[in-house]
This record gives structure tokens, C-alpha cells and sequence, in this order.
């Protein structure tokens, strides 16, 4: 079972640029992928990226045009505490160095997406959410840019309609 993911505060609201964005993942054992799915010479937690994605939706600022992407983890790593055996942590982190650096293409928002059914346990039994993650949605960053509000009023009628959908300010 995946027992919760932090942040736990989600959505969470960011008001700058990061470069990275990080999740931790809190299964009550190790995960490991379906048998066959593991790719060849995969380091240690690694063979777990194809299960674990961010889902993105960035914005075109030139065009106005809003795109859902899907990025893969630059890193996975466990950060457990030794002393607690009903608690496995995977700690992810995604690179969006490019979006923050790019003055044509935003980031509205990004939301960690878990495919379930691709992790499975030492007994290759399928996990689930936890109850109350599933039913509250597994965290997502929000990006409130400071310069929103200026970019719909220098932009194009089609900017300042894709934006329009978004909270402003």
C-alpha cells in the first residue's frame, strides 16, 4: 500500500521557478515493478521510473496554446529510516530546469501520477492508495506566477484565453 506522499499540503502553491521538483513516497514495504518490466542493467530503484511520472500542463506563451506532458524522474532514491520496518521511502525528484529558465513556455501546474499497477511487492501482490490518498488525489505543485497578470496583458488574445481557466493573482 502507498501510505501517503509528501507534500501532503496539495495542491501546493509555488511562487517561483524551481528547478526541480520533489515527492516522497511512503509504501508500508518495498515496491518493485511487474516481473518483466524491470529494465536490463537498471540501478537500484531506477526500475521503478516507468511507474512513477509528472504530469504536466505547460503553457505556450507565444502562441497561447496549453500542452499535458509527461516527464520521467531524474532520480529515485530511498531516504528509509532504519529504525522504522513498516515504512519504505522513495524519494523522486524531476528536473524542470527547462520550463524555469524558458520565457516561452510556463508551467501551470504538475501533478505526481503513480501507475498501481505496475508496482507490486516481495510477493508480487499489486499496491494500492491508501484510502484517504485516493480519495484526496496525490499531491500537485501550482505555479502562481508573479508576472502572470503582466503576461496576459502584453500577450495575444489566445494567451490571455488559455490563461483565463487558471487562477489569476
Amino acid at each position: 500500500m502507498i501510505t501517503s506522499c509528501r507534500p501532503e499540503d496539495s495542491p501546493t502553491f509555488l511562487h517561483e521557478r524551481p528547478d526541480t521538483l520533489s515527492f516522497d513516497i511512503v509504501f508500508n514495504q518495498q515496491p518493485y515493478v511487474r516481473k518483466g518490466e524491470k529494465p536490463d542493467g537498471a540501478k537500484v530503484l531506477d526500475y521503478l521510473a516507468p511507474a512513477i511520472k509528472l504530469k504536466a500542463v505547460t503553457l505556450d506563451v507565444e502562441g497561447g496554446t496549453r500542452s499535458q506532458i509527461q516527464l520521467s524522474p531524474a532520480s529515485i532514491y530511498s531516504n528509509n529510516k532504519e529504525y522504522r520496518e513498516d515504512e519504505f521511502h522513495v524519494s523522486v525528484v524531476f528536473d524542470v530546469a527547462e520550463f524555469a529558465r524558458s520565457a516561452s513556455e510556463k508551467l501551470l501546474h504538475a501533478q505526481l501520477d503513480i501507475k498501481t499497477g505496475r508496482l507490486v511487492d516481495a510477493d508480487d501482490t499489486e499496491f494500492a492508495l491508501d484510502h484517504y490518498l485516493e480519495m484526496r488525489g496525490l499531491p500537485i505543485y501550482v505555479f502562481e506566477e508573479t508576472d502572470v497578470a503582466q503576461v496576459v496583458k502584453e500577450e495575444s488574445e489566445a494567451v490571455q484565453e488559455a490563461v483565463q481557466d487558471e487562477a489569476v493573482g
